[in-house]
């Protein structure tokens, strides 16, 4: 069913043993080829009246977009929100949520493999029974979307992909809020469409529930479909110590980590393919999209500087990498960071690789007898930058 109106129902309940969906997807196209899906139809003329949608006694899998009834005001009141609950059954259910949620709202999944998907924040309300999480930013323009993760006791993993209108550039900030040590290690980001793929258009927050001193955040990164070439991102994980990539694209990523001071314990790095780089030496702008010492473009055009570029003793934006261990020894692609901690144990792959010694005002650039570089069999280069008034000396 593609839009289903019942009005003024009270409660809707739904049984058999085949699959249902109610609402749908339509295409969002550039040029012909499909980029994404947005959600519409769902349930009509019940905004106000509906508090019920039961689907416990369904066998088959439900696939249902629960819009503006979910936070409309109860019919015959004064702004009294509705108390919106939905119920699945024991099949695989997906509730797409696109009017969102309030404290009111209460998802129970069900017995099965079940999964809600998000457009805009949600922060209260209560979702029980549900492994995964999609959170789509359908736009159109620059915002937030804040999800309270303690909401979703049995979650298992975050889908991210920013979606806004293809060739616009807008900003997607996803704030992942009080996230458990598992969570925080299964956030998953996606390619996003056309023209959103720059370095400023995808940030993750990622804030942990308990902060301990050996906290971690992993983030893989797949494929999605867009015409730009590379896919970049920024990932604000403050007061986390551990932090792991799993390269899972097909595209050259720049990668800007924005806590680099809190980042102390080990930087993981695993995935890629030979050809493909992944930069984390992204922070600082070598001349307009440009990153790090070798001018990558980190707005998803793939043209590059054509020259060596310098730190330049710039403390606001460099990301000197502050791990006491790096490993990218099963990176396959070209690894390049930059770091400023000393005492570094850094290990990479198969790649042309490249580590940047960057400790300011160090008449070594922090590079001593006590780092180690178990370089792989590529084409690798130690950089020396640093900035210090007398002459580096190693």
């Amino acid at each position: 069913l593609d839009e289903y109106y019942a009005e003024d129902a009270e409660d809707i309940t739904v049984s058999g043993d085949q699959d249902l969906t109610i609402g749908y997807e339509f295409e969002i196209l550039n040029n012909g080829v499909v980029e994404a899906y947005n959600t519409g139809g769902g349930l009509f003329n019940v905004a106000g009246s509906l508090t019920k949608f039961d689907a416990s006694a369904l066998t088959g899998d439900l696939d249902v977009v629960l819009g503006s009834e979910v936070t409309a005001i109860l019919d015959g009141t004064s702004g009294v929100p509705v108390a919106f609950e939905a119920t699945g059954g024991s099949g695989d259910d997906t509730f797409r949520l696109a009017g969102g949620a309030n404290a009111g709202t209460v998802v129970e999944g069900g017995a099965g493999v079940n999964t809600v998907v998000i457009f805009s924040s949600v922060t209260a309300g209560a979702f029980n029974d549900i492994q995964h999480l999609r959170v789509e930013d359908e736009g159109p323009s620059n915002g937030t979307i804040t999800v309270d993760t303690a909401l979703f006791p049995d979650l298992e993993d975050i889908y991210l992909r920013n979606e806004t209108v293809i060739g616009n550039g807008p900003v997607t900030n996803f704030v992942l809020n009080n996230l458990s040590a598992t969570v925080a290690q299964a956030i998953t980001v996606a390619h996003s469409t056309t023209g959103d793929n720059g370095i400023n258009d995808v940030i993750i927050t990622a804030n942990l529930a308990t902060n301990t001193a050996n906290d971690t955040v992993g983030v893989t990164i797949v494929d999605g479909v867009n015409a730009n070439p590379r896919f970049n991102f920024q990932l604000n994980a403050a007061g986390v110590e551990n932090v792991t990539f799993h390269d899972n694209d097909t595209e050259s990523n720049n990668v800007q980590l924005t806590a680099v001071a809190a980042h102390t314990g080990t930087l993981i790095v695993d995935g890629g393919r030979a050809g493909d780089f992944f930069n984390l030496d992204s922070g600082f702008v070598g001349g307009g999209n440009t990153r790090g010492i070798y001018g990558l473009n980190a707005s998803g055009a793939a043209t590059d500087g054509d020259n060596i570029r310098d730190g330049d003793g710039d403390l606001n934006n460099v990301a000197r990498l502050m791990f006491a261990t790096i490993d990218a020894s099963d990176y396959l692609g070209d690894f390049i960071a930059r770091v400023g901690g000393g005492s570094q144990n850094i290990a990479t792959g198969s790649g042309n690789d490249t580590i940047v010694a960057d400790l300011l005002n160090d008449s070594r650039a922090g590079w001593t007898i006590a780092d180690v570089w178990s370089a792989g069999t590529g084409f690798d280069t130690l950089a020396i930058d640093g900035s210090f008034a007398g002459v580096i000396k190693l």
